[in-house]
């Protein structure tokens, strides 16, 4: 009995993993806790499956784990000469381990139908926080965190206007591509509008949902489509300005804040990033090639403005400077290769998965342009799962079936011209 039990291990423990990688993305955007207890049993399942040989064979051939593996140890190199304390140095780097997760997560996602139904889990977590914010805001109900915004739920409100902005994307896709539900996908893609332009009032989610409408429209109907998400924003941006004071509050401060950062102004309001941006590219500047190492940006940027200042963060709110403080060019230069190289293999995908795949891309590499979100905690987690997920195989064989058409048509030029 015991013998069968153990020679049974290594499959018992490839199906469980399966399940718990399906059920990780709907925990990251509702609980660290659970997401932490989640990843510890997969690398538990792992060690018992016997995967180790085949992750090892992935650093080998797989150019997406090459990138994440490098990066991380990029990152773990410049706690050599980090000009922060150790603690400060383990803390920052801690943040950036999801990147060893993701030769884990390939050896499961060679399964297409596990993809789908991490795609699934991660739609009903939004689904789930977009009723709770609801609940919330209109029914007195008091779910998640403890926020002054009563419509920001189990996350700050950058992190969950970022999330519901993909969310409304995925449903947009799915709108397109299946005639089930549609109803039920337009009510949540008209709730989660709303709720991220007149509820959550956070302004990377404005600029994020912009991203992916324009993507949207890119897709489906090329530069014709472009105009027609542009004409939708704009018509959009009016309605709200006009009928939203949180939407009107977030405009001004924007406005003002760009107008006193030009003026040197010393009042902070609205322009706390500006700064930080300016003074991260002198850090930059000052030190391009290795960085000032893993977490010294707290320690770099004291030494130009007080801790006790108002534009004083221990975060610079844009993870490309983030990375050039880190590590300096080598570490920006990997991570920019690790995202070119995903962009470049949605390619492969079918045209359903090149969408979602896109849209996952193009909301981390812009919304790394105001904020760090690989050093987030949903955010990094979600980056390694999706940098796994889309690309675990993208010579599937859906995106074979997809291609012959193309072929066939190609071998009738042929037989033309050779007539």
């Amino acid at each position: 009995m015991l013998a069968e039990f153990i020679k049974n291990t290594p499959e018992r423990s490839q199906s469980v993993n399966s399940w718990l990688i399906i059920a990780v993305p709907f925990t990251i955007p509702i609980s660290t806790s659970a997401t932490e207890i989640l990843l510890v049993c997969i690398v538990v399942c792992w060690l018992l499956s016997g995967q180790i040989r085949q992750t090892l064979s992935l650093l080998k051939s797989n150019r997406v784990v090459q990138l994440a593996i490098a990066l991380f140890g990029i990152l773990a190199l410049s706690s050599l000469w980090s000009t922060a304390d150790t603690g400060l140095t383990l803390k920052f780097l801690a943040k950036y381990r999801m990147l060893l997760y993701v030769p884990i997560y390939f050896t499961v996602f060679e399964q297409s139908d596990i993809r789908r139904k991490g795609q699934r889990t991660f739609c009903a977590a939004m689904a789930l926080t977009l009723i709770c914010s609801y609940l919330n805001c209109f029914a007195g109900f008091d779910i998640g965190r403890d926020d002054l915004l009563p419509a920001t739920v189990f996350r700050d409100r950058i992190t969950q206007n970022i999330l519901l902005s993909l969310f409304i994307y995925f449903l947009a896709v799915e709108f397109v591509h299946q005639h089930k539900y549609r109803w039920l996908m337009a009510v949540f893609i008209v709730a989660g509008l709303f709720n991220i332009v007149a509820m959550s009032s956070g302004r990377s989610g404005y600029l994020v949902i912009t991203t992916l409408a324009c993507l949207l429209g890119i897709q489906k109907f090329r530069i014709r489509g472009l105009a027609i998400a542009g004409a939708s924003l704009v018509a959009i941006g009016i309605i709200a300005y006009g009928t939203s004071s949180v939407f009107q509050d977030r405009v001004h401060q924007t406005v003002t804040g760009i107008q006193n950062f030009a003026r040197g102004d010393s009042n902070p309001y609205g322009q706390y990033r500006l700064r930080l941006y300016a003074e991260g590219v002198n850090r930059l500047k000052a030190s391009p090639l290795i960085g000032t190492g893993i977490g010294s940006w707290g320690t770099e940027l004291s030494r130009s403005i007080p801790e006790d200042s108002p534009f004083f963060w221990d975060d610079p709110h844009n993870e490309y400077i983030a990375m050039g403080i880190h590590a300096g060019a080598l570490g920006l230069m990997t991570f920019l290769a690790l995202l070119g190289h995903l962009w470049k293999n949605t390619k492969q995908l079918t045209t359903h998965d090149r969408q979602l795949a896109s849209g996952c891309l193009a909301t981390i590499c812009i919304g790394c342009l105001v904020n760090s979100l690989l050093m987030a905690f949903s955010f990094g987690h979600l980056f390694a799962y999706w940098a796994a997920q889309w690309h675990a195989n993208e010579s599937e064989d859906e995106a074979i079936i997809e291609a012959l058409p193309a072929e066939e048509d190609a071998l009738s030029v042929e037989i033309r011209q050779a007539a």
